[in-house]
């Protein structure tokens, strides 16, 4: 996993090129993929595909589930006051050998929160 990096992916199919962000990285997974380009690495394995999945399910889980804890301690204003130490506080330590990985956690645990807490 230390090359794998939660960035947009142009994906390479039987049916051509596809260029998608990691939201619909599980989309992916259903595909007959051959390739999958990340910026971040030299490798074209489609196991780049799998381990985005992996994480965003992963990161939804953990945000998901602090939110539903805010909500049930504090309902919706505490979801905001929440919003605003998650990203130093809420760790993924089995991607940390990920590069970016202390960059740009932060970034996703927030934007998750925002999907999440607004619905999209």
């Amino acid at each position: 996993m230390g090359e794998s990096h939660y960035v947009s992916l142009v994906v390479i199919g039987e049916d051509g090129v596809l260029v998608t962000d990691p939201s619909g990285v599980a989309e992916l997974q259903k595909m007959n993929l051959l390739h999958a380009v990340n910026a971040h690495s030299d490798d074209t394995s489609v196991r780049i595909v799998d381990e985005n999945a992996a994480f965003m399910e992963d990161l939804f889980m953990l945000v998901g589930g602090a939110v539903q804890k805010a909500m049930q301690e504090g309902g919706p204003m505490q979801v905001m006051m929440n919003m605003a130490t998650w990203p130093q506080e809420l760790k993924l330590p089995q991607y940390a050998e990920w590069k970016g990985y202390d960059e740009h956690l932060p970034t996703h645990v927030r934007r998750m929160a925002l999907s999440i807490f607004h619905g999209g």
